[in-house]
Protein backbone atom coordinates (compact mmCIF):
# COMPACT_ATOMS: atom_id res chain seq x y z
CA UNK A 1 0.00 0.00 0.00
CA UNK A 2 0.86 3.72 0.06
CA UNK A 3 3.14 4.63 2.79
CA UNK A 4 4.69 2.26 5.25
CA UNK A 5 3.58 -1.07 5.62
CA UNK A 6 5.35 -2.49 9.34
CA UNK A 7 6.07 -6.30 9.45
CA UNK A 8 3.45 -8.33 11.55
CA UNK A 9 2.23 -12.00 12.63
CA UNK A 10 1.77 -14.40 9.53
CA UNK A 11 -0.06 -18.04 9.90
CA UNK A 12 -1.91 -20.42 7.27
CA UNK A 13 -5.16 -22.25 7.40
CA UNK A 14 -6.90 -24.16 4.94
CA UNK A 15 -6.28 -22.85 1.59
CA UNK A 16 -5.13 -19.06 2.97
CA UNK A 17 -2.16 -16.94 4.53
CA UNK A 18 -3.47 -14.87 7.24
CA UNK A 19 -1.60 -11.19 7.95
CA UNK A 20 -1.70 -8.89 10.59
CA UNK A 21 0.59 -5.81 10.36
CA UNK A 22 1.22 -2.33 10.79
CA UNK A 23 0.07 0.57 8.15
CA UNK A 24 1.17 4.39 8.67
CA UNK A 25 -1.65 5.99 6.68
CA UNK A 26 -0.18 9.35 4.70
CA UNK A 27 -0.78 11.22 7.17
CA UNK A 28 1.64 8.67 9.67
CA UNK A 29 -0.74 7.58 11.57
CA UNK A 30 -0.59 4.13 12.59
CA UNK A 31 -3.60 1.53 11.81
CA UNK A 32 -3.42 -2.36 11.80
CA UNK A 33 -4.21 -3.91 8.96
CA UNK A 34 -5.78 -7.52 8.78
CA UNK A 35 -5.28 -9.47 5.26
CA UNK A 36 -6.11 -12.80 3.46
CA UNK A 37 -4.62 -14.05 0.77
CA UNK A 38 -4.37 -17.25 -1.06
CA UNK A 39 -1.78 -19.54 -0.64
CA UNK A 40 -1.51 -20.79 -3.97
CA UNK A 41 -1.18 -17.97 -5.54
CA UNK A 42 -0.88 -14.80 -3.37
CA UNK A 43 -4.07 -13.45 -4.60
CA UNK A 44 -6.07 -10.98 -2.31
CA UNK A 45 -8.83 -12.49 -0.71
CA UNK A 46 -9.97 -9.86 1.91
CA UNK A 47 -8.69 -7.03 3.83
CA UNK A 48 -9.27 -5.31 7.04
CA UNK A 49 -8.07 -1.74 8.51
CA UNK A 50 -9.07 -1.08 12.11
CA UNK A 51 -10.59 2.01 13.56
CA UNK A 52 -9.17 2.80 16.17
CA UNK A 53 -6.22 5.61 15.46
CA UNK A 54 -2.50 4.74 16.78
CA UNK A 55 -3.23 1.14 16.42
CA UNK A 56 -0.57 -1.37 16.01
CA UNK A 57 -0.64 -5.33 15.33
CA UNK A 58 3.20 -7.33 15.96
CA UNK A 59 1.51 -11.12 15.49
CA UNK A 60 -0.79 -13.63 15.38
CA UNK A 61 -1.75 -16.69 16.67
CA UNK A 62 -4.06 -19.01 14.60
CA UNK A 63 -6.46 -21.99 15.85
CA UNK A 64 -5.87 -24.98 13.88
CA UNK A 65 -9.25 -26.37 14.21
CA UNK A 66 -11.40 -23.12 13.23
CA UNK A 67 -9.01 -20.65 11.90
CA UNK A 68 -10.00 -17.99 14.61
CA UNK A 69 -7.03 -15.57 14.84
CA UNK A 70 -6.01 -13.61 18.05
CA UNK A 71 -3.79 -10.87 17.13
CA UNK A 72 -1.05 -9.15 19.54
CA UNK A 73 -1.07 -5.06 18.76
CA UNK A 74 -0.49 -2.00 20.60
CA UNK A 75 -2.39 1.15 20.85
CA UNK A 76 -0.37 3.63 20.80
CA UNK A 77 -2.67 6.32 22.25
CA UNK A 78 -4.38 4.21 24.93
CA UNK A 79 -0.41 3.37 26.08
CA UNK A 80 -1.56 0.19 26.21
CA UNK A 81 -1.27 -3.74 25.05
CA UNK A 82 -4.02 -4.73 22.25
CA UNK A 83 -5.54 -8.04 21.58
CA UNK A 84 -8.14 -8.88 18.76
CA UNK A 85 -10.09 -12.10 18.05
CA UNK A 86 -10.92 -12.30 14.60
CA UNK A 87 -12.63 -15.44 12.73
CA UNK A 88 -11.70 -16.95 9.60
CA UNK A 89 -14.04 -14.60 7.64
CA UNK A 90 -11.96 -11.06 8.88
CA UNK A 91 -15.11 -10.70 11.18
CA UNK A 92 -13.98 -9.29 14.86
CA UNK A 93 -15.41 -11.12 18.02
CA UNK A 94 -13.98 -9.10 20.79
CA UNK A 95 -10.96 -6.87 21.36
CA UNK A 96 -9.37 -6.02 24.81
CA UNK A 97 -6.44 -4.08 25.95
CA UNK A 98 -3.68 -3.76 29.01
CA UNK A 99 -2.41 -0.42 30.29
CA UNK A 100 1.16 -2.32 30.29
CA UNK A 101 2.69 0.26 27.86
CA UNK A 102 2.56 0.13 24.02
CA UNK A 103 5.66 -2.10 23.45
CA UNK A 104 5.24 -4.98 20.68
CA UNK A 105 3.25 -7.70 21.82
CA UNK A 106 3.35 -11.52 21.21
CA UNK A 107 0.39 -14.10 20.92
CA UNK A 108 0.22 -17.33 21.66
CA UNK A 109 -2.70 -19.66 22.16
CA UNK A 110 -3.55 -23.29 23.37
CA UNK A 111 -5.55 -26.12 22.45
CA UNK A 112 -8.62 -24.21 24.33
CA UNK A 113 -7.80 -20.98 22.69
CA UNK A 114 -6.85 -19.62 25.71
CA UNK A 115 -4.34 -16.64 24.61
CA UNK A 116 -1.42 -15.72 26.32
CA UNK A 117 0.34 -12.33 25.60
CA UNK A 118 4.00 -11.38 26.19
CA UNK A 119 4.71 -7.99 26.07
CA UNK A 120 7.62 -5.48 27.57
CA UNK A 121 5.44 -3.89 30.82
CA UNK A 122 6.04 -0.19 31.75
CA UNK A 123 6.22 -0.60 34.73
CA UNK A 124 10.06 -0.56 34.53
CA UNK A 125 12.80 -0.68 31.71
CA UNK A 126 13.73 -4.33 33.48
CA UNK A 127 9.92 -5.93 33.56
CA UNK A 128 8.14 -8.22 31.23
CA UNK A 129 4.28 -8.81 31.63
CA UNK A 130 2.71 -11.70 30.79
CA UNK A 131 -1.01 -12.16 30.67
CA UNK A 132 -3.97 -15.05 29.82
CA UNK A 133 -6.98 -14.79 28.60
CA UNK A 134 -10.14 -17.18 27.76
CA UNK A 135 -11.23 -17.52 24.41
CA UNK A 136 -14.11 -14.71 25.11
CA UNK A 137 -11.54 -12.58 25.86
CA UNK A 138 -11.82 -12.63 30.06
CA UNK A 139 -8.88 -12.37 31.70
CA UNK A 140 -7.41 -15.08 33.60
CA UNK A 141 -4.44 -13.30 35.44
CA UNK A 142 -1.93 -11.29 34.96
CA UNK A 143 2.15 -11.20 35.84
CA UNK A 144 5.47 -9.12 35.81
CA UNK A 145 8.60 -10.58 35.36
CA UNK A 146 11.24 -8.14 36.68
CA UNK A 147 14.72 -9.16 35.34
CA UNK A 148 18.25 -8.11 36.86
CA UNK A 149 18.74 -6.11 33.97
CA UNK A 150 16.97 -3.84 31.14
CA UNK A 151 15.11 -5.54 28.57
CA UNK A 152 16.51 -5.81 25.55
CA UNK A 153 15.94 -7.02 22.06
CA UNK A 154 12.31 -9.02 20.74
CA UNK A 155 10.40 -11.29 23.09
CA UNK A 156 8.46 -14.44 22.15
CA UNK A 157 5.82 -16.57 23.64
CA UNK A 158 4.60 -20.46 22.83
CA UNK A 159 2.44 -23.24 24.60
CA UNK A 160 2.91 -26.44 24.49
CA UNK A 161 0.33 -29.16 24.24
CA UNK A 162 -0.01 -29.59 27.86
CA UNK A 163 -0.01 -25.60 28.33
CA UNK A 164 2.80 -25.11 29.55
CA UNK A 165 4.27 -21.52 28.53
CA UNK A 166 7.77 -20.74 27.15
CA UNK A 167 8.84 -17.41 26.87
CA UNK A 168 12.03 -15.82 25.61
CA UNK A 169 13.69 -12.17 26.09
CA UNK A 170 17.03 -10.50 26.37
CA UNK A 171 18.42 -8.03 28.66
CA UNK A 172 21.72 -6.20 28.20
CA UNK A 173 24.03 -5.08 31.34
CA UNK A 174 24.88 -1.25 32.23
CA UNK A 175 28.19 -2.57 30.49
CA UNK A 176 26.53 -3.65 27.50
CA UNK A 177 26.85 -7.58 28.18
CA UNK A 178 23.77 -9.58 26.58
CA UNK A 179 22.40 -12.48 27.71
CA UNK A 180 19.35 -14.74 26.63
CA UNK A 181 16.57 -15.42 29.23
CA UNK A 182 14.02 -18.48 28.66
CA UNK A 183 11.62 -19.40 31.20
CA UNK A 184 8.96 -22.24 31.37
CA UNK A 185 5.73 -20.97 33.57
CA UNK A 186 2.60 -22.68 34.62
CA UNK A 187 -0.07 -22.44 33.08
CA UNK A 188 -2.25 -21.59 36.05
CA UNK A 189 0.02 -18.24 36.45
CA UNK A 190 1.61 -20.25 40.20
CA UNK A 191 5.26 -20.18 41.03
CA UNK A 192 5.29 -16.39 42.24
CA UNK A 193 8.40 -15.48 44.04
CA UNK A 194 12.01 -14.28 43.72
CA UNK A 195 14.45 -16.36 42.63
CA UNK A 196 18.24 -15.83 42.00
CA UNK A 197 19.76 -17.71 39.29
CA UNK A 198 23.91 -16.79 39.10
CA UNK A 199 23.89 -13.97 41.83
CA UNK A 200 21.44 -12.26 40.08
CA UNK A 201 17.46 -11.49 41.41
CA UNK A 202 14.17 -12.25 38.94
CA UNK A 203 10.95 -11.75 39.82
CA UNK A 204 7.67 -12.83 39.10
CA UNK A 205 4.75 -11.62 40.91
CA UNK A 206 1.03 -10.88 39.98
CA UNK A 207 0.36 -7.45 38.51
CA UNK A 208 -2.58 -5.37 38.58
CA UNK A 209 -2.42 -3.38 35.24
CA UNK A 210 -6.46 -1.90 33.98
CA UNK A 211 -8.00 -4.25 31.42
CA UNK A 212 -10.53 -2.31 28.87
CA UNK A 213 -12.74 -3.17 26.44
CA UNK A 214 -11.72 -1.70 22.98
CA UNK A 215 -14.48 -0.72 20.73
CA UNK A 216 -12.68 0.01 17.35
CA UNK A 217 -14.21 -1.74 13.95
CA UNK A 218 -12.70 -3.69 10.89
CA UNK A 219 -13.46 -1.86 7.97
CA UNK A 220 -12.65 -2.76 4.20
CA UNK A 221 -9.72 -1.62 3.84
CA UNK A 222 -7.95 -0.92 -0.24
CA UNK A 223 -4.06 -1.28 0.13
CA UNK A 224 -2.44 -1.72 -2.72
CA UNK A 225 -0.97 -5.06 -3.76
CA UNK A 226 1.68 -5.42 -6.03
CA UNK A 227 3.60 -8.84 -7.45
CA UNK A 228 7.36 -8.71 -6.25
CA UNK A 229 10.21 -10.54 -8.13
CA UNK A 230 12.97 -11.36 -5.74
CA UNK A 231 16.02 -13.97 -5.71
CA UNK A 232 17.57 -15.84 -3.31
CA UNK A 233 21.17 -16.91 -3.76
CA UNK A 234 23.12 -19.13 -1.63
CA UNK A 235 25.61 -18.01 0.95
CA UNK A 236 28.78 -19.99 2.73
CA UNK A 237 28.59 -19.79 6.48
CA UNK A 238 31.19 -20.55 9.32
CA UNK A 239 30.41 -21.79 12.71
CA UNK A 240 32.42 -21.69 16.11
CA UNK A 241 32.13 -23.39 19.29
CA UNK A 242 32.32 -21.20 22.25
CA UNK A 243 32.09 -21.23 26.17
CA UNK A 244 29.11 -20.79 26.83
CA UNK A 245 26.79 -21.83 29.70
CA UNK A 246 23.63 -22.00 30.72
CA UNK A 247 22.28 -21.57 33.96
CA UNK A 248 18.62 -22.67 35.40
CA UNK A 249 16.61 -22.58 38.53
CA UNK A 250 12.94 -23.97 39.40
CA UNK A 251 10.10 -22.05 40.27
Amino acid sequence: GTSSVLPGGISTYSASVFFACTWYNPSFVKQGVFAKLSQAAGALELQRLYSTSGSQFYSIAQSSSNGNCYIGGALTNANATLIIKVDSTGAKQWATTLATGYSQSQAAIDSSENVYVLVRGNLTSKTLSISKYNSSGTIQWQRNLTLPFDVSGSQSISVSSSGQIFITSGMVTAGLVYYPVVALLRPDGAGTGTYTIDGQTYTYAASSYTVSTDAGTFSTAALTVEVQTRSLSSITTTSATDNLSFIETAI
